[in-house]
């Protein structure tokens, strides 16, 4: 390997990196646009893998496996994500969410001392890995001669048999994409022994997040710390091509999307009289069956929310009249700053047609009638 051979590769990391950032930012921008802080750096890693890894599937499965193609491709999803989010930016975006409350300071020194520790723990068979290089059992059994075959061949459709234990030739090789990437942007092996402290601190990252909008990042990231620097995971992810790391990270990044997620929207079922049932959402759920009333319980939880939706669901409007309904409505509408919306439905009970006069043989053209009124 020659220098020069090496400031190529390392300028196609770049572009690789900064391309798949860009696309990343673009994407979180555009679909989690409220959010900030740790949370939405995590988001955008999250999409940033996912596009990435959805890239190498993409050329892998065509031969395309290759630097050129890889490099041009990334470059390409990136310019194609920003325009796009340019030709869309006019459209209106949720207000953003206020800034979750701040944890103690010296909690926070104390969970980064944590996260510290537990990467210097992981550093040491990771600085032992270049020094003689990674020696693990399943990274030369499989997880590296995968990646290798994927750099080679330009193809990962194949099935590689390492063995006599074919098994092995049908386990998911996500994260051995990347080490074949690597392979293919510096020509040998040289990030494999660092990839898996990558997912470590991307792993600590997602425990911060879990927490942090209760002010309880500190006390996450110290249990995630602590479950990570045990010996299992650190001799056999520290230095080596073990995917395990892997999968830890993305699934405490579910759990910290998750907690971060906004409720987009409330249903409150509408009703009159007494039910047997909760079909139509109409009861309350005890014993009596007593039916709500949409509109009121909107309203109180309009009082005590910014951004979700409110809405019926659903308003038997057969049953009903429709000045009173969208009264009532326009009146949350205001109340809530345009968030209100009615679902109409004919009502799948029709206990409460009797009540107001309504001839079950009128079904359909009452609730036409009302809804064209409505």
């Amino acid at each position: 390997m020659t220098v020069t051979r090496y400031a190529l590769g390392f300028a196609a990391l770049a572009i690789v990196c900064a391309s798949t950032t860009v696309g990343a930012v673009t994407l979180r921008a555009r679909l989690l646009a409220d959010w900030r802080g740790a949370p939405a750096r995590l988001a955008e890693l999250v999409l940033g893998l996912a596009l990435l890894i959805g890239i190498l599937e993409a050329l892998g499965a065509v031969g395309l496996f290759r630097l050129g193609p890889i490099v041009a491709a990334c470059v390409a999803a990136a310019v194609g994500l920003h325009a796009w989010h340019a030709r869309t930016a006019g459209r209106p975006a949720g207000a953003a969410r206020p800034p979750p409350p701040r944890p103690s300071p010296p909690f926070v020194a104390v969970a980064l001392l944590a996260g510290a520790l537990v990467v210097a723990e992981w550093a040491v068979p990771t600085l032992a890995a270049y020094d003689i290089g990674i020696r693990s059992l399943d990274s030369l059994w499989y997880h590296l001669p995968w990646a290798a075959s994927f750099a080679q061949t330009g193809r990962v459709t194949g099935l590689h048999f390492t063995d006599v234990e074919y098994l092995t030739a049908f386990y998911p090789a996500t994260a051995e994409l990347l080490h074949g990437l690597g392979i293919v942007l510096l020509g040998r092996d040289t990030l494999s022994p660092a990839i898996n402290l990558g997912w470590l601190v991307l792993s600590l990252l997602a425990g911060w997040c879990i927490g942090s909008r209760r002010a309880l990042g500190p006390a996450t990231l110290t249990g995630t710390a602590l479950a990570l620097a045990t010996p299992m995971m650190r001799i056999s992810q520290g230095g080596s091509a073990a995917n395990d790391i892997a999968g830890v990270f993305f699934v405490l990044a579910a759990v910290a999307l998750v907690a971060n997620a906004n409720v987009d929207g409330v249903a409150e079922g509408d009703g009159h009289g007494v039910t047997e049932g909760d079909g139509d959402g109409v009861t309350d759920g005890d014993a009596d069956g007593v039916a709500r009333l949409a509109p009121l319980a909107l309203a109180a939880i309009a009082a005590r929310t910014e951004r979700i939706r409110l809405s019926s669901a659903v308003t038997v409007l057969s049953s009903d009249d429709p000045v009173r309904v969208f009264q009532q409505f326009a009146e949350l509408d205001l109340i809530s700053g345009g968030r209100a919306e009615i679902m109409a439905g004919r009502g799948s009970f029709v206990e409460s047609f009797p009540l107001f006069g309504v001839d079950l043989a009128d079904y359909d053209a009452v609730f036409a009638e009302k809804l064209g009124l409505l």
